[in-house]
């Protein structure tokens, strides 16, 4: 309310008026709280622009049938370097990754599907998972339901 006072009555060259622009912004970033992935430190840092790079790789095709091979040849990587490089920096395997990314992907959509219309087969076989026992059971481990609940939500 007083932020609201302040940006009405108090010219944009003022302190209050500004003020209240950061209160805004601040009440906003709390109602919409980050989610995104949290990055390892240094994952910035130019040593790692070829682990960026299989990491965007994974994100771009992760509908796609891939191989640790694809995703080396993406980066300009060995699979070994490849390999050693998400250890070090992601503490996980490239396919391990992979996995999980897919395991968002059909996260995200089984909560926005109608489950009179979609089936969870349906969703997880789009994004590679092929085995559905292997994939409920992940699915359990990742989110702490089986995905047939969240489709139903």
């Amino acid at each position: 309310a007083s932020a609201m006072h302040a940006l009405r009555s108090e010219g944009p060259s003022s302190p209050a008026w500004q003020e209240a622009q950061h209160d805004v912004a601040r009440a906003l970033f709390g109602l919409y709280p980050f989610q995104g992935e949290l990055l390892p430190e240094g994952f910035g840092n130019r040593k790692n622009a070829r682990l960026r790079a299989a990491v965007a790789f994974i994100h771009e095709h992760a509908a796609e049938p891939l191989t640790v091979a694809d995703i080396a040849d993406a980066a300009g990587l060995s699979v070994r370097g490849l390999q050693e490089s998400f250890q070090r920096e992601l503490n996980a395997t490239p396919m391990n990754y992979l996995r999980e990314v897919r395991l968002r992907h059909v996260h995200a959509d089984l909560l926005k599907a109608d489950p009179d219309v979609t089936t969870v087969a349906e969703i997880a076989s789009t994004w590679g998972f092929g085995h559905m026992g292997r994939f409920s059971h992940e699915y359990f481990n990742q989110f702490g339901e089986y995905p047939k609940r969240t489709l139903r939500r």
